[in-house]
């Protein structure tokens, strides 16, 4: 016998979408308190010291490291091309 439309033992799709939306709550929570205790336990003032060595790192990248740093975005732009061809076969295009 197939169900009908007013079959009782259907799952509530409200029901199922109000738990998803309870779950997503929760996983927010749960991240945004652990980004402000992350946030609030590091000493900003310390870490100020920090930018000169960030400095060198970014003129040793665009100096003596830019040709692989370019190959590297040449490789990434065909790995990304590459998944949208694989994503987008011939059978789903409308």
């Amino acid at each position: 016998m197939s169900p009908g439309p007013y079959d009782m033992d259907a799952p509530d799709p409200r029901a199922e979408r109000e738990t998803k939306e309870a779950k997503g709550i929760m996983v927010l929570v749960i991240l945004a308190v652990m980004l402000f205790a992350v946030v609030g336990s590091l000493d900003w003032y310390q870490n100020a010291d920090r930018a000169d060595l960030f400095n060198g790192m970014a003129q040793d990248m665009f100096t003596l490291h830019l040709i692989p740093f370019e190959m590297l975005g040449f490789l990434l732009l065909a790995a990304l091309i590459g998944a949208l061809y694989l994503a987008n076969k011939e059978g789903t295009r409308r």
